[in-house]
């Protein structure tokens, strides 16, 4: 991993493959925005390759590995695969990041949500990434999450979370997005009568999507008051879209001239497609019609600077760089002071828990100890069977046997009702300081601790007093 002292040989060589000077990579390297995005990325990637980084004092974390969970849909893949992309060089740059990935398609059911909601729990990573499925309701989730490190909420974000349950919001603002659409085809707008606007039916972007509308509706009618504008609602990422599409279309506008339509997905393609398949028919509504909508995909292409008057793409690659970047920001600007009472609390109650379990490991070894020995001295008293006079002897020690014998069962019976008993996480309240928060849960550990250790070691009383003894 270079930095800037270590890191100039690979300045060079990302200079040389980028075509900038090494100015440029640095200013880029810096977050100056003032470079194409093309150029941003690809000195990005070559960063992420080369595994240079050089923002400020961020090798103070280098020495350990910082565990990321990444919750984002697994479709539209060209959107999401350069997300993922983004966050991956990220991580290559930073050299210590790990990046746990968990996909959902985007018709995901609810119980699917929460099962993947459980493994990213579990899985007790650092920080988060989430794009929050709408789903479900995040004010519940988030502070769970938040609890076990930092979340970024990323693309998207629900209203009314705590500004407290995350650090950081990385992604656009879509009611923009929907506006800035609309002004870049004012325009034709201004001289329009019939705009129709689609909307995916798909839970995963039914928020995110009915902002962009709002947007564009908003800026279309300030633009043409006059206008008309339709909406349908239609999912359009499946083969057979298009035909349903032109279908929705020909019903809607029979006898009237469709100026635009306005695709709030990044399915520009597939509006496009529709109105051909139209147009190859009599009477079509869709002789002039214009698409205006959002994203870039390779499918698109083939009607830029025809029926695509314009779009509105994100620079989704580095939202995913910039989402990593925030962590270890977060990360890193917990200072030397701040983490004192932190690292205080944890190696108290770490102390605590080493001590409670070198005890309750010395009681159970001591009980198998003195089962060996009683095993191994066994003949000497079972040999007073031989004379009615010392039959005493032996009796006594069977029973002392059978209560050596049954500790081990009882210590076995302890530790699987600890088990149960100590399943359910820890009580933590969110909104509560970040050394109260683990306290709390180091005392609650340190209890169950102190429970098992003294059923354990009562183990023998219990024998004996169930027998007699």
């Amino acid at each position: 991993m270079g930095g800037r002292n270590g890191g100039c040989e690979i300045v060079h060589k990302i200079s040389e493959q980028a075509g900038l000077s090494i100015s440029g990579v640095y200013k880029i390297l810096n977050g100056s925005d003032s470079f194409s995005s093309e150029k941003r990325e690809l000195v990005y990637q070559l960063a992420g390759r080369y595994g240079y980084f050089s923002g400020g004092n961020s090798q103070g974390k280098r020495g350990g590995s910082l565990k990321i969970g990444v919750l984002i849909p697994k479709y539209p893949a060209y959107f999401w695969e350069r997300a993922v992309q983004g966050m991956k060089d990220a991580a290559g740059a930073l050299n210590s990041i790990k990046l746990n990935f968990y996909y959902y398609p985007n018709a995901c059911k609810e119980e699917e949500m929460l099962r993947l909601i459980e493994l990213l729990i579990l899985s007790e990573c650092d920080a988060y990434i989430i794009y929050p499925l709408p789903a479900l309701d995040w004010r519940e989730f988030a502070p769970q999450l938040s609890a076990q490190g930092r979340l970024i909420f990323f693309n998207d974000m629900q209203e009314n979370i705590e500004k407290e349950a995350f650090i950081a919001y990385v992604g656009p603002e879509h009611f923009e997005e929907g506006a800035t659409c609309a002004y870049l085809a004012a325009q034709k707008i201004a001289e329009m009568k019939e705009i129709c606007v689609l909307a995916s039916d798909g839970n995963s972007e039914k928020y995110l999507l009915g902002r962009r509308i709002s947007g564009f509706i908003k800026t279309a009618k300030a633009v043409n008051p006059d206008i008309n504008i339709k909406q349908i609602v239609l999912e359009l990422n499946h083969k057979l879209a298009a035909s349903e599409l032109a279908g929705c279309l020909k019903n809607h506008y029979r006898a009237k001239a469709l100026d635009c339509i306005y695709v709030s997905s990044g399915f520009l393609y597939v509006a496009c497609m529709a109105a051909d398949k139209l147009n190859r028919t009599a009477g079509s509504p869709c002789l002039n019609t214009i698409c205006l909508g959002h994203e870039h995909s390779v499918s698109d292409e083939r009607y830029s600077g025809g029926r695509i008057y314009a779009y509105v793409a994100q620079d989704v690659y580095m939202q995913g760089y910039h989402a990593v970047q925030e962590i270890v920001t977060a990360v890193e600007d917990c200072g030397f002071f701040e983490s004192i009472p932190l690292w205080a609390v944890t190696l108290i109650g770490g102390l605590f828990i080493t001590v409670l379990s070198f005890i309750m490991i010395m009681t159970v070894y001591g009980r198998f100890f003195k089962l060996y020995l009683y095993t191994a001295i066994a003949p000497v008293p079972l040999s007073t069977f031989a004379g009615e006079p010392t039959q005493n002897v032996g009796k006594s020690f069977i029973k002392s046997y059978a209560a050596v014998c049954l500790e081990g069962a009882i210590i076995v019976l302890a530790c699987i009702i600890f088990s149960l008993f100590a399943a359910a996480p820890p009580a933590i309240d969110p909104n509560a300081a970040a050394v109260t928060q683990v306290w709390s849960y180091i005392g609650e550990l340190v209890f169950n601790m102190l429970v098992l250790v003294g059923a354990v070691k009562m183990a023998d009383r219990v024998v004996r007093e169930m027998m007699g003894l």
